[in-house]
């Protein structure tokens, strides 16, 4: 004889088994035949009769492969939701003289989808700008999210209130000491009475922070004449991380600390046009820098005049020294590790300054 609480167990286990699944209060289910992640493939069905044949059409997303009798079907999602969603798929019945007798409309909500995302910055004077990362497009408006830091939480934070939306806002904190060491996923939940699923995306990536430039383009037009001479020279940049990798991010600030320390031929200073202004990356994470000379009387065979240029990201930390060379064939920019930049220099002349009015001589 069973004990009484292992049979009234046995008795609720019984009545649970093929119970549908219930709403939250004050929320129904979505009134879907079947779902769908992308890229899966599910079966439908109708009710045979006698003498009814079955036709399947559908809206061209996705694959649909009707079975022999023609009372089910196989359709295959796609790898991304369309902008028609749910799919649907269309059974036409016709008698045995092929007039119609019935028509079925089956819809099926695909869901699921990779995480597009921006280019997670950090700088050096604080948190990087917060950086959007979303869900596939085109997703029927049931589905539930749910996004989550896997690994890398040293170096990201979520902004919390968008963790169950279909976009979320991340900060980067700390810059990556390898290569994907956060995984971002995001998890899609769609149900209806009858059944549940999940899709769940995953995202490697790394907080990256802008740390050199490199020369990828030059284009130097010369304009000669009897009473002008003039160039124009335009060189092209890309960001690099610090991995030595192009960082494709747009709206990466550059400013520049820019002076004149060489000018022994007297150019007038009226015909160098130096770019004073700071510089914005594209979405490529390249920027433009424009040199031009222009001279209302020839100038001489052979001059040069030097500038020395700092370029910072966020105005405090240091990208790259440059320094330009203005010839008669055009502009030079050169890279120049070694040399102090002008804020050193000014510290320096400042602590001199400072020394000599307290009385002390080094």
């Amino acid at each position: 004889m069973q004990p009484k609480s292992i049979l009234a167990v046995m008795i609720l286990c019984a009545s649970f088994s093929g119970q549908l699944l219930t709403s939250a209060p004050g929320n129904a289910f979505p009134d879907y035949d079947a779902l769908a992640k992308v890229g899966e493939t599910v079966e439908i069905s109708v009710e045979a009769k006698a003498g009814v044949k079955n036709e399947w059409t559908h809206d061209g997303s996705g694959k649909l492969e009707p079975g022999k009798d023609n009372l089910k079907a196989k359709w295959t999602a796609p790898l991304s939701a369309g902008k028609v969603n749910p799919a649907l798929v269309t059974i036409i019945s016709r008698n045995e003289k092929g007039a119609i007798t019935g028509k079925l409309v089956k819809k099926i909500a695909v869901f699921g989808g990779e995480i597009i995302d921006q280019t997670l910055l950090f700088f050096c004077d604080g948190s990087g700008p917060a950086r959007l990362f979303k869900s596939f497009p085109n997703q029927v408006k049931e589905v539930r999210y749910k996004w989550e830091i896997m690994r890398g939480i040293e170096n990201v934070v979520i902004v919390p209130e968008e963790i169950n939306k279909p976009a979320a806002r991340f900060k980067a904190i700390a810059m990556s000491q390898t290569k994907n060491n956060v995984e971002i996923k995001l998890t899609y939940t769609l149900e209806t009475g009858k059944e549940k699923k999940i899709f769940e995306a995953v995202k490697q990536c790394s907080v990256k922070v802008p740390a050199a430039l490199k020369n990828i383009s030059r284009e130097n037009k010369i304009e000669e004449g009897p009473d002008i001479f003039g160039y124009h020279t335009l060189i092209n940049y890309q960001v690099l991380d610090q991995f030595n990798e192009p960082l494709q991010a747009e709206g990466i600030v550059i400013t520049q600390d820019i002076t004149l320390v060489s000018n022994p031929y007297q150019i007038p200073p009226k015909s160098i046009k130096v770019n004073y202004n700071q510089y914005v990356t594209d979405g490529e994470g390249q920027i433009g820098s424009s040199r031009y000379i222009t001279a209302l009387a020839p100038l001489l065979e052979k001059f040069e005049v030097i500038y020395e240029q700092d370029l910072y990201v966020n105005d405090v930390c240091l990208l790259e020294k440059l320094d330009i060379l203005y010839s008669r064939s055009g502009v030079q920019e050169k890279p120049n590790k070694e040399r102090e930049t002008r804020r050193a220099k000014l510290v320096k002349g400042k602590k001199k300054t400072g020394d000599i009015k307290d009385g002390k001589k080094r």
